[in-house]
């Protein structure tokens, strides 16, 4: 458990420490606005891309699917119902509702999960993510951010079809279906941009970490963003996992542990862009991340215990 606190303190740190230092007079918030441009047109989309063209579509595999799925929307669907008549503007409870419905799976949940349960244990935070959390981000959730933000008017699907991350979703959908051969080559590619996603995220994790004594004020209406994603959903995950019928024990116990990651980084793009309440995001997103370096643990504790199971 610490050498990966230690492996993700390293990456973490120097997007902290950018916040004060500003090399090169480089400030915070232009070097994340960078990142996360790379992870959103290049670093992620070849993830999705790499995974739907290869992935096979056992019948294991659309059990977990599911579960994901009926995961995230509950988590979705709780935070709607939680905040939709809360008597706080509309942009700041959008910026709730996606920071509790959304967590980092890839960034934190992917290599927790492959350190604490088994290496190949990647593949369930790939599926979870990729195939699951960021196409349901840019369909349900870019649509209560048009609901509760401030954006023009526009015809959804067209918008859609823009997205990279949908445009490698559906051809990588399409090449696998058709049985089409991955290249050496192209698989080369993939293989080195997805390279970036672990350490480009976590830089700006740190970036993103930060707190303000006013935000105190805050805690009272973040407390159930906290409840619905670190406690909420993986519970949700656990009942599913076992109404579906999902094989595997260390598949279990990923999957728990990914629906128990704190709010995640994209977050922060939907919110610029569909002018949510960006700095209530990152207090929200400040505060699951550091109460999540408790009840981690402690659910892992619970799953090696046998308590959850």
């Amino acid at each position: 458990m610490l050498q990966t606190l230690l492996k993700f303190s390293f990456f973490i740190g120097i997007g902290f420490a950018w916040r004060y230092a500003k090399p090169m007079q480089v400030s915070a918030g232009a070097l994340r606005r960078a990142l996360l441009a790379l992870l959103y047109n290049v670093f992620l989309p070849a993830l999705v891309l790499s995974v739907l063209w290869q992935v096979n579509f056992s019948a294991n595999t659309w059990r977990i699917l599911v579960v994901m799925l009926l995961t995230t929307g509950g988590g979705l669907a709780a935070a709607w119902f939680y905040y939709k008549n809360k008597s706080i503007s509309n942009n700041v409870k959008g910026a709730f509702i996606l920071a509790a419905a959304f967590g980092s799976i890839l960034i934190i949940g992917m290599p927790i999960t492959q350190d604490w349960v088994a290496r190949w244990t990647v593949r369930t935070a790939v599926y979870f993510e990729a195939v699951v959390m960021l196409p349901l981000l840019f369909t349900a959730g870019v649509l209560l951010a048009k609901e509760f933000g401030e954006s023009e008017k526009s015809f959804f699907g067209a918008e859609l079809i823009k997205e990279p991350i949908i445009i490698a979703l559906i051809l990588g959908l399409i090449l696998n279906l058709a049985n089409v051969k991955m290249p050496v080559l192209v698989s080369n590619w993939l293989t080195i941009a997805k390279l970036g996603i672990l350490p480009a995220g976590l830089i700006t994790i740190g970036l993103s970490l930060y707190w303000h004594k006013q935000w105190v004020k805050l805690i009272p209406a973040m407390l159930p963003v906290a409840a619905i994603q670190l406690i909420l959903q993986p519970l949700l995950l656990w009942a599913l996992f076992h109404l579906f019928g999902v094989a595997g024990v260390q598949t279990f116990k990923s999957m728990f542990l990914q629906a128990a990651m704190p709010s995640m980084v994209l977050g922060f793009i939907i919110c610029e862009r569909y002018k949510l309440d960006s700095t209530a995001y990152t207090a929200v997103f400040s505060f699951t991340t550091l109460i999540s370096l408790f009840t981690i643990p402690v659910w892992w504790t619970l799953l090696q215990k046998g308590i959850i199971s």
